[in-house]
């Protein structure tokens, strides 16, 4: 009886202590893409300020040289959350940290097995940073590799030695590149909905700048400005996740239209989020596709489909006309001359008073902040009195974002001619061989004119009536008035006539002698 009794006090108290082991690993956190210049002093500065910490570990190679993360244990599970909340892809010893909690050994084992990319809930911005490496080479991985985001495992005494080899966490600079058998991170960011990757930055910007701004648009879980590595200066890009996907829409709308985004003066350039596969995926697309030099995908914009909801109090006549123009456009494009302009408009269903001048203003005024117009011009019957209106023109933008801008304020706008005449506004479709020889054509003109020039006497050669000759050294106006001296001789009288008839209107204006005399 002794015996047992003895045994159950002892598994009860074995019971005890592995439910404060497993009460305490909830409180471990790890800190991935460290620094090898941090330190244990330095860490538990930082973390100290968000509760009680018992333990400060850096890994570190046999030579001493650190592995690139640390693991710090907490007194309380609370502390650890709120240390990951307020620290995560903030920057410790000049480098950007993703924090997370790391997971028991026995669970990473049966993740590993089953090769699945769980992931423990951790804030987004460990994930972000990631996302800088693929999207933009925001940031790079450490030398020695980084911890997966499932987590490091942890067990008793130096476990985190044995199981951070099983991650790919350990190795000498370069390894991560080499590959050896090693395997790549094992967590995929799958789910980026809710994120969106902005660029044309201004260099000055700071976070809160950014997250403000795109507060507009919703609730910001968080905002990544991406540095350079080397320099730690920014390059002009970031991420921003939102809390719901409905606000990373309505930032992307917004970017487009005329009035756009704008910072410090600069239009932001914002566009979805990639992870790395989905980026690897494009990038082989666009390989295998080549590039588009016709610009065909633009042949789509604006087009209004009967029975969608854009075509929703659009005329009969209107949606008319606008098959017709889309059915002409598909026959041009099937001749390999013709391609889809990227800056040059075509507006069709104009009303006939309007002009060139009042077509540019029309233009300006719904094309974005900075948008420049090299043409507008309406088209007009050569042959009738008067020059009657064709009904549609061009205009052209010097860039393609202006005028895809432009197109989508105007096209099929009830506001603008009213509803029953809506602006029809498509990228212009352009014939190859015409613009070369309107190009060969403006080119003998600038020859003959050229030669014109040529031929004209020189301004050097003139005629004596020409008078003076203007050059670089001649001074602004002459020093004196009267006749041109030749001789020294002659110069001389001059001189000494000037000072007799100065000293003459002296005496005359002191009354010292008579008018005449």
């Amino acid at each position: 009886m002794l015996t047992m009794t003895g045994m159950k006090k002892t598994q009860r108290k074995l019971s005890k202590e592995k439910r404060k082991a497993k009460q305490k690993r909830k409180a471990r956190i790890i800190v991935r893409n460290l620094s090898f210049i941090a330190n244990e002093k330095l860490l538990k500065e930082t973390f100290e300020e968000y509760g009680e910490i018992t333990e400060v570990n850096i890994p570190r190679e046999s030579d001493g040289k650190a592995r690139g993360f640390a693991f710090v244990q907490f007194a309380h599970t609370k502390s650890a959350i709120k240390a990951i909340s307020a620290l995560n892809a903030t920057y410790i010893a000049g480098r950007p940290v993703a924090l997370d909690f790391s997971l028991p050994k026995s669970k990473f084992d049966s993740i590993a097995n089953k090769n699945e990319e769980q992931t423990t809930e951790k804030e987004p911005h460990s994930v972000a940073l990631d996302k800088c490496v693929a999207q933009d080479d925001c940031t790079e991985d450490n030398e020695g590799g980084n911890a997966s985001a499932s987590g490091s495992v942890t067990d008793d005494d130096d476990s985190e030695d044995v199981n951070l080899k099983r991650e790919n966490e350990v190795g000498e600079e370069g390894d991560e590149a080499q590959g050896d058998g090693k395997r790549e991170r094992s967590y995929e960011t799958e789910n980026l909905e809710d994120t969106v990757f902005v660029r044309n930055l201004p260099f000055t910007v700071t976070q809160k700048e950014l997250q403000t701004l795109m507060e507009e648009y919703g609730t910001c879980k968080y905002s990544l400005l991406c540095r350079d590595i080397p320099t730690g200066h920014l390059k002009g890009t970031a991420f921003v996740c939102y809390a719901q996907k409905q606000s990373a829409i309505k930032c992307i709308n917004a970017a487009v239209t005329s009035e756009g985004i704008l910072l410090q003066g600069r239009r932001l350039t914002v566009s979805p989020a990639l992870s790395r596969r989905q980026l690897k995926e494009a990038t082989k697309v666009g390989k295998k596709q080549g590039k588009d030099r016709r610009a065909l995908y633009l042949a789509r914009e604006g087009f209004v489909r009967p029975g969608t909801e854009a075509a929703h109090g659009v005329s009969a006549q209107d949606m008319s006309k606008r098959l017709r123009l889309q059915a002409r456009k598909k026959m041009l494009l099937k001749n390999l001359h013709y391609f889809v302009s990227e800056t040059r408009l075509s507006v069709h269903n104009l009303p006939q008073p309007i002009d060139d001048c009042e077509l540019r203003a029309l233009f300006m005024r719904h094309a974005p902040q900075g948008a420049r117009l090299t043409e507008a011009r309406v088209m007009r019957e050569r042959n009738t009195e008067g020059a009657v209106s064709k009904g549609y023109g061009f205009v052209t933008f010097t860039r393609h974002e202006d005028a895809l801008a432009t197109l989508r304020e105007l096209n099929n706008n009830p506001a603008i001619f009213g509803p029953k005449r809506r602006p029809i506004v498509e990228f212009s479709v352009e014939n190859k061989a015409a613009l070369l020889a309107k190009a060969r054509r403006l080119g003998r003109s600038k020859q003959i004119a050229k030669e014109i020039y040529a031929k004209q006497p020189s301004m050097s050669q003139g005629s004596p009536f020409m008078g003076t000759l203007a050059s670089h050294q001649t001074k602004v106006l002459p020093t004196h008035k009267g006749p041109k001296v030749r001789s020294k001789k002659r110069r001389k009288n001059v001189v000494v006539n000037k000072n007799e008839t100065g000293k003459k209107m002296k005496r005359l204006l002191a009354g010292r002698i008579q008018p005449g005399n």
